[in-house]
C-alpha cells in the first residue's frame, strides 16, 4: 500500500527535527555567550525564533496527522511568523493526563513567568518590523511597534529585579546581565525539554514518536550553564 505523500511529507519533517534542534541550541549558546550586543541581538533571536517556529509547525503538522488531517504548505504559510497563535494552537490539544514525568516538566514551562514574554519577543523579531527595524530607520521610517531590543531589555529589567539583583546593577556588577540573560535562556531549555517529552511519549503524535530523540536537547556542546540546567531535569 502506497504511503500518501502528506504522510510521507509529515515524517519527513519530524525526522527534521533536528533543525529546530540546532537552532534552539546555538541561539541559547549566544544569549548567554560573552558576544551578546545588546544593542544588536541579530544572532541570538534569529536562531531562537527560528528554532521555535519550525518545532512549533512540525508539532502542529504532527497533531493534526494524528487527527487524519492533512496538512499543505499554504497552511502552514498562513501561520506566517505568528508565534504566539501558533504557540496556543499547538499547546491546547495537547492531554491533560500528562505522564508524571512529562507532566513536571510541561507545568514547569506553562508556569515559567518569562516564558510567554521571550515568545512575544521572537514573534516581533521574526517579522519584519524586527528584524529590519534598523533598515527602516535608515530611511526615516517611523517604528509602529514596540522595538523588540526595547521588549527585551524590559523583559531583562523584570527578570533581574525579580531575581533580586537590581542592586548589583546599580553598583556596577558585570555578571548582573549574564545571569539574567541566563534565566531567560532556561525558559526556552525547559519548554525545549517538555516538547521532547511529549514527542517522545507519544502525546504529540504516536506514529511519530520514533523520531523524538531528533528532538532532545543535548547535553553536549550546551553552555554550561544550560547544560547544569537540563542535567538537573533528567
Amino acid at each position: 500500500m502506497t504511503t500518501p505523500p502528506h504522510v510521507v511529507k509529515a515524517i519527513g519533517r519530524a525526522i527534521a527535527l533536528n533543525e529546530p534542534r540546532a537552532y534552539l541550541a546555538q541561539g541559547l549558546n549566544h544569549l548567554v555567550g560573552d558576544d551578546w550586543e545588546p544593542e544588536n541581538p541579530a544572532v541570538p533571536f534569529t536562531l531562537l525564533a527560528a528554532g521555535v517556529e519550525r518545532l512549533l509547525k512540525v508539532t502542529w503538522e504532527a497533531q493534526r496527522l494524528a487527527q487524519g488531517l492533512t496538512t499543505t504548505n499554504a497552511q502552514l504559510a498562513n501561520w506566517g511568523h505568528g508565534l504566539v497563535g501558533l504557540w496556543d494552537e499547538v499547546h491546547a490539544p495537547l492531554p491533560q493526563d500528562k505522564s508524571r514525568w512529562v507532566g513536571t516538566r510541561f507545568a514547569d514551562a506553562e508556569t515559567d513567568p518569562y516564558l510567554a514574554g521571550v515568545v512575544r519577543v521572537l514573534e516581533a523579531w521574526a517579522a519584519s518590523r524586527g528584524r529590519y527595524r534598523s533598515l527602516a530607520a535608515m530611511v526615516g521610517e517611523a517604528a509602529e511597534e514596540d522595538s523588540p531590543v526595547h521588549m527585551w531589555s524590559e523583559l531583562e529589567m523584570e527578570c533581574l529585579t525579580d531575581l533580586g539583583l537590581f542592586d548589583g546593577l546599580l553598583s556596577g556588577d558585570q555578571t548582573v546581565p549574564s545571569q539574567t540573560r541566563a534565566r531567560l535562556a532556561i525558559s526556552v531549555l525547559v519548554w525545549w525539554e517538555a516538547m521532547f517529552r511529549c514527542w517522545q511519549h507519544g502525546l504529540v503524535n504516536a506514529d511519530l514518536k520514533a523520531y523524538a530523540y531528533e528532538l532532545q536537547p543535548p547535553l553536549a556542546g550546551l553552555h554550561p550553564v544550560l547544560a547544569e540546567t537540563l542535567w538537573g531535569l533528567r
